[in-house]
């Protein structure tokens, strides 16, 4: 919701269109979502634990978001220009794949982070 609300703004506000693809676009975002929420969940569930959890979770967050960010910024820029999905078909299937290894890595190991 806070997704769909900041796009809107920033297209009122920057007269930015969003190409012909919207679907293509919500597809990207929601990845980029997931990925972040996830690897974010995990690794503020390892710093919870430590003493200067609040300074750890940048240090161990920021290089695993580093692809997450550059794949989804050009994925975004590139159907906000309106190209064809067929050019950014790989930016998505990597997005995806991220997605679905930080799922699986969050699911397998939160019960070992979290126990005592």
């Amino acid at each position: 919701v806070v997704t769909a609300l900041v796009f809107g703004v920033f297209a009122l506000f920057f007269g930015i269109r969003f190409g012909g693809h919207p679907l293509a676009l919500a597809g990207v975002v929601l990845l980029g979502i997931l990925g972040f929420v996830a690897i974010g969940t995990l690794f503020s569930a390892i710093s919870a634990r430590t003493t200067m959890g609040e300074t750890l979770l940048p240090i161990l967050v920021f290089p695993l978001l580093i692809p997450l960010i550059i794949y989804g910024v050009t994925a975004t820029s590139r159907l906000i220009q309106g190209l064809p999905v067929s050019e950014v078909d790989g930016n998505i299937r990597m997005l995806g794949a991220f997605a679905v290894v930080a799922l699986a890595a969050g699911a397998g190991l939160f019960r070992y982070v979290v126990e005592e």
